[in-house]
């Protein structure tokens, strides 16, 4: 299987209708993924050989893309869901643009509220690279992606310094019923559920909350893009 095939297919799955809900409340992503291979392929020995092309492929390819590291590690179940569903978020932001060989358009659409200047700061290479728009989709998700696993992607950097200076934090280390207030007044109530789920899914235990600043502001992330999301429909 191709590495351009590979990517199609993860993206075509991470794409779906109501994947993040669905697999946080109902079923593993390694289940949800070989579901979505079955139900595409209308046959479960096709699907199981698909399935064991794209293992081959991840085996080969990982390490020289980030899309398919990213998802190599959350089917593994090595990526924390708040990362593994921000990433889903980037590629489906990303990919439902409309086709164009600029990648401005693409970031406006990633980070609206993010003034020109500091946009044109996200991906310099790519401006000017005459790349076919799906091209420029694959290699703007490739290189933000990186990003986030580096630390340097914008939306986490903001809200990472928002966590450690949030007043919402009452006691000198952060507990799981501040870090919900915290969420609770900044973002809308459809969001709500969201945040109990990615909360449930990095610390199950209310009574402990041993969650990094880091993972705090990728579950802030996730819910930023949620509201976004919220917000299109609402304007459709």
């Amino acid at each position: 299987m191709s590495m351009s095939r590979l990517v199609s297919l993860l993206v075509s799955w991470a794409t779906e209708k109501q994947l993040d809900e669905h697999v946080l409340c109902e079923e593993s992503l390694m289940d949800h993924f070989f579901r979505y291979l079955e139900e595409a392929y209308g046959c479960g020995n096709l699907a199981s050989h698909v399935a064991h092309g794209c293992m081959m492929a991840f085996d080969e390819y990982v390490g020289q893309n980030k899309v398919l590291t990213a998802w190599l590690h959350a089917l593994a179940g090595l990526l924390p869901e708040p990362i593994r569903q921000y990433c889903t978020k980037i590629n489906r932001i990303i990919m439902a643009q409309e086709p164009t060989t600029n990648p401005l358009p693409l970031l406006r659409g990633l980070y609206p509220a993010v003034l020109p200047k500091e946009l044109a700061s996200v991906a310099p290479g790519l401006v000017g690279n005459h790349l076919s728009p799906e091209a420029l989709k694959m290699q703007l998700a490739e290189l933000i992606l990186e990003q986030v696993f580096t630390g340097q992607e914008l939306r986490h950097r903001k809200w990472s310094e928002k966590v450690q200076n949030s007043p919402h934090r009452r006691t000198e280390q952060w507990n799981r019923q501040d870090f919900v207030s915290l969420c609770v007044h900044t973002f809308s109530g459809e969001t709500d559920a969201l945040v109990i789920a990615l909360c449930d899914a990095v610390s199950p235990d209310e009574n402990t909350w041993n969650v990094s600043v880091g993972i705090m502001a990728y579950i802030a992330c996730c819910l930023e893009v949620a509201e976004m999301q919220y917000d299109d429909m609402e304007d459709v």
